[in-house]
């Protein structure tokens, strides 16, 4: 007998432990809808049920929430002013927020680039005002513009292109990126130069204007009355290319997305108004046009490599849904060229980043909707995808494997969740508790187990609320599993 169950041992050496199932997983959203050209942007309104799309040729389109949908409506038709292909792919419609007063003014404004001036000269870089002449569906035409801020750029790249309004904020206040101008390396140092727009987070009131300017700059920015001659209108700087930022509403904190140079991509929460964040003295985390000083810079929560084909961070959302209780409180992100999508938990001691799906399209960008729910733009798919859970659901054992797992019980549970699983004759037995994100969070059997059930429990004690998969894997490679909900 003792003989048995040592070679029993020895077989269970030579196997390995399984990954549990993907734990989130992407879906196109909409399949009845038209493809896009070049979707870049997912936006809500105030008091709308409609999503927004960003087409970067030149065109906002609408369409009701609703997974059935097939009609997309025009919101307003930008391309007689837009550049959108020519001279760099990174200039077009860009993006657009809705004024906090929608549903009473009609306001939302947009990010674009504009042709140059004349021959020889680089595009615009254009914030404008529009209002809607319709309601229903929306609709908003050209001769309603009025240009907020416009931008000579010296190159034709690094444009950033994000808008939003803080939603704490009782006045009307847009935050707005913009690149350091390009080209590679800053030639023209705007990264280190709060004296010039470029390279910065932008904060403006749009409401009220100042004497000279079509809006205003807040009493609270960090630079007013400043004796340097630097631009009150910055909020933050030291920034290479911030393609998308957002403002997380659980917090306030802004959460930027700023694209590197050449192998560095990084991702930062700014919490404090005025951060410096390195750029181009660093690249993410790393020196790169010394003389380096770290003092007063703000670092990345978290920083990647180009390895591996990775090329572009995507900026995303810090997640506030209900779907995926899981993810509340992380900010998920991803690569504009490999499409994989991570989550970042920075309320940890370490950071903890964790890949989340590794999607087969180009990422160009994030969206929710007013429910927090997050959704993902395909460059080159022309699609919208649905963030949502993966193939987690109960999984029953594999026909012929002799082995059984029960329902758990209770289930949802409070304090103690007990488990019975079965063996038709002797075997190892791996049976372990994974959170949604994939991470082995308790082993509740690794080792022999004898013929018949077995009662093993999962203590509550340490754990978070939420979903969590139990895996069971038996000596002949067979899996089986069922998903256990912890509430409070």
């Amino acid at each position: 007998m003792m003989l048995r169950l040592l070679a029993l041992v020895l077989l269970g050496l030579f196997l390995t432990p399984i990954a549990p199932a993907q734990p989130v997983d992407v879906e196109v959203a909409f399949p009845n809808l038209p493809r896009f050209r070049v979707p870049v942007g997912l936006e809500t309104a105030p008091g709308e049920m409609r999503l927004f799309v960003v087409d970067k040729v030149g065109v906002i389109l609408s369409f009701e929430n609703d997974p059935e949908v097939s009609r997309v409506d025009t919101l307003i038709d930008l391309r007689s002013v837009v550049s959108s292909s020519q001279p760099s792919w990174e200039e077009g419609l860009l993006g657009l927020a809705f004024h906090p007063d929608f549903q009473e003014n009609g306001h939302f404004f947009v990010h674009y680039t504009a042709p140059r001036l004349e021959s020889g000269r680089s595009h615009r870089t254009i914030i404008s005002r529009f209002a809607l002449r319709e309601r229903t569906p929306p609709v908003a035409y050209l001769d309603s513009e009025v240009v907020i801020l416009e931008l000579q750029q010296p190159f034709e790249w690094h444009n950033g292109g994000q808008l939003a309004f803080h939603p704490d904020e009782d006045e009307a206040n847009l935050y707005l990126s913009l690149g350091d101008g390009g080209s590679g390396h800053d030639p023209l140092e705007h990264g280190q130069n709060p004296k010039t727009l470029f390279g910065s987070i932008l904060r403006i009131n749009v409401d009220d204007p100042d004497e000279g300017l079509n809006y205003g700059i807040p009493s609270d920015n960090p630079f007013v009355g400043n004796t340097g001659g630097w631009r009150e209108e910055i909020w933050a700087y030291g920034l290479r290319n911030p393609w998308r930022f957002s403002i997380d509403p659980g917090t306030g904190d802004l959460w930027i997305g700023d694209v590197g140079q050449g192998q560095w991509e990084e991702v930062t929460p700014v919490r404090e108004p005025g951060a410096n964040l390195g750029w181009d003295m660093y690249e993410g985390m790393n020196c790169f046009e010394g003389p380096c000083d770290p003092e007063g810079i703000t670092f990345p929560a978290w920083e990647y490599s180009h390895a591996d084909g990775r090329c572009s961070v995507t900026g995303g959302y810090v997640y506030r849904g209900a779907a995926l209780p899981e993810l509340v409180g992380e900010y998920v992100y991803a690569d504009f060229c490999t499409g994989q999508i991570w989550a970042l938990n920075t309320e940890t001691s370490t950071p903890e980043n964790t890949e989340l799906v590794d999607t087969d399209f180009l990422l160009s960008s994030f969206g929710v909707d007013t429910e927090g729910e997050l959704y993902a733009l395909g460059w080159d798919t022309r699609r919208i995808y649905r963030v949502v859970r993966g193939s987690v659901a109960n999984e029953p054992a594999a026909p012929g494997s002799g082995a059984t797992l029960r329902a758990a019980f209770p289930n949802p549970f409070t304090d103690t969740a007990t488990l019975t699983f079965g063996l038709t004759e002797a075997g190892r037995v791996q049976l372990a508790v994974y959170d949604v994100l994939g991470r082995e969070v308790a082993v509740l059997h690794d080792g022999l187990a004898l013929a018949g059930e077995q009662t093993v429990r999962f203590q509550a004690e340490g754990h978070a609320p939420g979903v969590y998969i139990v895996r069971m894997t038996v000596a002949n490679g067979d899996t089986m599993a069922q998903t256990l909900t912890l509430v409070r």
